[in-house]
């Protein structure tokens, strides 16, 4: 995959496809996010043994089929997502749209979060996709406003699955 590059008031931003060797550096991210939410009192990942039920092996899975990806900046991981085409999460199932998960980005880098989604719309719009989907957890006020400020609007009926309670959100390019 090219780079992309998103320039921002003073740091430069890259989205790299990550390979299988570095699963564990991408898991260490989202380790450190559901370490931070736990200090926070939010309940997303942490309260659901998300890291038993995506296994190291899982993300190697992931990332030899091309899925995972990292934000980088000055030669650092900033934040981890995937971008799947496809999930059961949503009705259609449709192959236009990227569905991202596992997104996580480094505590204590402001703005990462914010780029990361553009780079992701903007690679999604490069691939022919209409749109980027998500989903996240109900209730999760400022995870919510987030993606609304960067143009996500929620879409149908909350749903269940196992213990988690979330709501889908899209954005359309």
């Amino acid at each position: 995959m090219d780079p992309q590059i998103e320039e921002t008031s003073n740091s430069i931003y890259e989205m790299r496809q990550a390979e299988e060797t570095q699963a564990l550096q991408f898991i260490q991210v989202i380790q450190e996010r559901i370490d931070w939410m736990e200090s926070q009192g939010m309940n997303q990942w942490n309260d659901e043994e998300y890291l038993d039920i995506y296994s190291e092996e899982y993300f190697r899975a992931q990332a030899r089929s091309g899925h995972l990806f990292f934000l980088m900046k000055a030669g650092n991981v900033m934040g981890v997502a995937a971008l799947l085409e496809k999930d059961d999460r949503w009705e259609d199932g449709s192959r236009e749209y990227f569905y991202v998960h596992h997104l996580a980005t480094r505590t204590g880098a402001p703005g990462a979060g914010t780029a990361f989604l553009e780079l992701i719309a903007d690679y999604a719009g490069k691939r022919g996709k209409k749109g980027v989907r998500l989903d996240c957890q109900l209730g999760n006020e400022p995870l919510n406003c987030f993606y609304e400020r960067n143009g996500y609007v929620t879409v149908g009926e909350p749903f269940t699955e196992g213990i988690y309670k979330g709501i889908r959100k899209v954005r359309e390019l």
